[in-house]
């Protein structure tokens, strides 16, 4: 519903559940709000807006989010962007082979299921360039069996999550390779 819901706080997107059009709701979101209105205390002047967003990291590490997912997208977005980072997203692989030719990135999250360029051959495409050869690679994904995790590796990645998306372990595992970077 892109522009319908751009401006209302706490939704992560929509989804059709039978003939019915559902709001899917960003549960952190809508905690962060409540506690920031518990301790604001009742205002007459409150307008609403999104969730305060988490202490802005010095320098603010630049995101490569390659997903071809609109829903899985947004999420990692906003999640990414509430924590600090700056995020450049991509619909697919091609688009995100794209974007890091035209500029550096700090980290790249990818699927490995995508159109026109798999997660796999953009790991192996990025490794290739001497800007992102080094930077960390967390691979994103609902392919779970043994032998997806050895083509991710394989491929170059540093980690492999499999969906579904755990914030706290993205989160854990940007940080743990932007550190070591």
């Amino acid at each position: 519903l892109g522009d319908l819901l751009e401006e209302v706080p706490c939704v992560a997107g929509a989804t059709l559940l039978g003939d019915r059009v559902v709001l899917i709701l960003d549960v952190p979101q809508v905690i962060q709000r409540a506690v920031r209105k518990l301790s604001e205390g009742p205002s007459l002047d409150a307008a609403p807006d999104r969730a305060a967003p988490a202490p802005k990291r010095a320098g603010r590490a630049r995101v490569l989010v390659a997903e071809d997912s609109d829903l899985v997208r947004e999420a990692l977005r906003r999640l990414l962007e509430n924590h600090g980072f700056e995020v450049a997203a991509a619909r697919d692989g091609a688009e995100a082979l794209a974007l890091a030719e035209r500029g550096a990135f700090d980290a790249v999250c990818t699927d490995v299921m995508m159109p026109n360029l798999d997660g796999y051959e953009l790991t192996r495409r990025l490794r290739r360039m001497p800007r992102h050869r080094g930077v960390p690679i967390v691979m994103v994904t609902a392919r779970g069996e043994r032998i997806d995790r050895v083509r991710g590796f394989d491929a170059g990645v540093d980690e492999y999550i499999v969906k579904p998306l755990d914030h706290a372990e993205v989160l854990r595992a940007l940080d743990k390779h932007l550190r070591r970077a």
